[in-house]
């Protein structure tokens, strides 16, 4: 018998010791509970009341003292509907935004009142704001929520929590901004994708992908493959999933060139891109039956030459398209076509043909379809005697063998450069 009762006493004691660690007082943070009122007029798109509306959201979801309820009400009503509203919602303030536009400017007026303290936080401020939505960042809302960050604080309680959880658990569902939030992309297969997660991805044969990044959070994707124009997406990311279409629109085939060689003879080409935008092919002419010189006097003197070049080039990008500066390379073969006079039209006896060894080339992107470029290279000339070659360029004008190599067969022209606008067609 007394063995029984030790039995049941150390039962009854080690319930009592396993309840006593679970469960202790502690001081909790609790965050505010705010609603949205987000009042939208004007002439705004679909898009950009999304893209005002998750900036927004985004905004405030760095304040680890505030929660902001779901769903956002997208409208604007008297302050005593708000506050019914909120009540019934849990909440215990309330953010009152109304944003409208011009041709110019976008207006954003902003109320917040706290039902705890019975007192405005922004009482009738008013914003205004650059027309520009497609650049919104962050930075927008800044003014706005530096007044809420600083009047809405945390409150604290004490509650019975578990021993094992961690110190100032809040005690309320929140989604953590480290969340795997799930953002489907789609688009043609083999694009590549920059800008969303750590990694480098790239779209499949479905042409579709799905990735998990964090939530509450703001991305810039940039999508891309050879071929097509590559597209930028902005992406504000709150709790949920999110479905991306990209717009991707090909590159250009046909193209036209207008150009000085040497910065003295005209010419002009035509391209054709095998590949859009990346792998080019260059027909086109330099004449040289026009130079125009200034003599010491500063007299202005036509000199006239009987040659034209015809050339036959290939090139390939060596940057993405939308640099601002985009480097490539081209080589090619060329044709040197002499006007004899009397004896008709025929190839220069002295140098009939010549390759440009390579040349390094740089485009400037003004626009997408009106693009100036430079290009410097490498020419050979295969001659039959380089000396009589020289002389050919020196009878005309002394100065038009500089930067040459003569040879016996081979004369090189080490200061190729072209210049000019290139015009692509859509």
């Amino acid at each position: 018998m007394v063995r029984k009762y030790c039995w049941l006493l150390f039962y009854l004691f080690l319930v009592l010791f396993i309840a006593g660690a679970d469960v202790t007082i502690r001081k909790v943070s609790i965050p505010r509970k705010m609603q949205l009122f987000l009042g939208i007029t004007g002439d705004f798109t679909d898009a950009e009341k999304i893209l005002l509306q998750e900036s927004l959201l985004i905004q405030l979801s760095e304040s680890k003292d505030l929660l902001v309820l779901e769903p956002v009400i997208l409208a604007a009503m008297p302050e005593e509907t708000m506050n019914s509203v909120v009540k019934q919602a849990a909440g215990d303030c309330w953010l009152q935004i109304g944003i409208g536009s011009t041709a110019e400017n976008i207006t954003i007026k902003a109320v917040s009142y706290d039902l705890l303290s019975d007192q405005y936080i922004i009482k009738d401020m008013v914003l205004e704001k650059d027309h520009k939505i497609r650049g919104i960042t962050r930075g927008f809302w800044r003014d706005i929520y530096q007044e809420i960050a600083a009047g809405y604080k945390a409150t604290e309680e004490l509650r019975e929590v578990d021993s094992g959880a961690a110190p100032l658990d809040p005690g309320i569902n929140i989604i953590p901004s480290n969340k795997g939030i799930k953002v489907s992309i789609g688009g043609l297969p083999g694009t590549v994708l920059t800008g969303v997660g750590k990694e480098r991805l790239v779209i499949g044969a479905e042409g579709r992908i799905d990735v998990e990044v964090a939530g509450y959070s703001t991305y810039k994707l940039r999508a891309s493959k050879p071929g097509y124009y590559p597209v930028k997406v902005p992406i504000y990311l709150t709790d949920q999933e999110k479905s991306i279409e990209l717009k991707q629109q090909p590159g250009s085939v046909w193209g036209g060139d207008l150009y000085l060689q040497h910065i003295d003879y005209p010419g002009l080409s035509a391209l054709y891109y095998p590949l859009p935008n990346t792998l080019f092919l260059e027909l086109g002419a330099v004449f040289y039956q026009f130079k125009l010189m200034f003599t010491v006097s500063e007299n202005a003197e036509l000199y006239s030459l009987p040659l034209t070049h015809i050339f036959l080039n290939a090139g390939y990008y060596l940057m993405p398209t939308d640099s601002i500066i985009r480097l490539y390379l081209s080589t090619g073969v060329f044709i040197r076509i002499m006007g004899l006079g009397d004896n008709g039209i025929g190839f220069d006896p002295l140098s009939s043909w010549g390759l440009k060894f390579f040349a390094v080339n740089a485009e400037v992107l003004l626009h997408k379809n009106f693009k100036p470029f430079f290009e410097y290279g490498c020419l050979f000339y295969f001659t039959r005697n380089g000396m009589m070659m020289k002389a050919s360029l020196t009878d005309v004008d002394e100065h038009l063998a500089d930067g040459y190599i003569f040879m016996n067969k081979l004369v090189i022209d080490l200061v190729h450069i072209r210049a000019g606008i290139r015009i692509q067609f859509p």
